[in-house]
């Protein structure tokens, strides 16, 4: 993750510009930070696996929006599989964003996420009251769980799009979908 943390700064330095993961697997113990505008995190499809024990309560991937909005951000054709059982509760998921300021222009595109952990976590998720998201596009995911949510909307949405995609959850009672306003 230090690397592609290093390669998504280098890239919104240069006013932005994809980072790109190789087909493979890759390991992590700490999340990866989008904290720069214009930052595209791509991999080759599903064969680029990225998998690990991240912090308690961390997900894989932060939207940070905590000092200013996020702009033009994408995340697409890679699994991310959780298997650790450091949980995240509903604040926070395997991609997720829960900070101050706006979020605008969020593409996440041919991911697919499975959480195979006991404590489990929520999938998507974006929490705020106070900011909000503008233009967001859920598409042609595959999230699989066994607890929880797969995707979660406690953010002022303004424009989005949830479609075409595949969300199964094993535990009973739970939202695969949730938008709170």
């Amino acid at each position: 993750q230090g690397r592609i943390n290093n390669a998504i700064a280098a890239a919104g330095a240069a006013g932005g510009s994809s980072v790109e993961h190789r087909p493979g697997a890759g390991v992590l113990s700490a999340r990866i930070i989008i904290d720069q505008d214009n930052v595209h995190l791509a991999g080759s499809g599903w064969g680029t696996v990225i998998s690990g024990t991240v912090g308690v309560n961390e997900g894989y991937i932060q939207i940070d929006s905590t000092s200013e909005a996020r702009e033009n951000v994408t995340i697409a054709d890679l699994w991310l599989a959780r298997d650790d059982d450091s949980g995240g509760g509903f604040s926070t998921g395997v991609i997720y964003g829960n900070d101050t300021n706006e979020i605008n222009d969020l593409t996440i595109a041919g991911v697919k996420i499975t959480d195979t952990g006991a404590a489990g976590q929520n999938l998507i998720t974006f929490r705020n009251e106070a900011g909000s998201m503008h233009r967001l596009w859920i598409h042609h995911c595959h999230l699989q769980h066994q607890d929880r949510y797969g995707i979660q909307l406690h953010k002022k949405v303004i424009v989005g799009w949830v479609e075409n995609n595949y969300i199964e959850l094993t535990a009973a009672g739970l939202n695969t979908i949730a938008v709170y306003d």
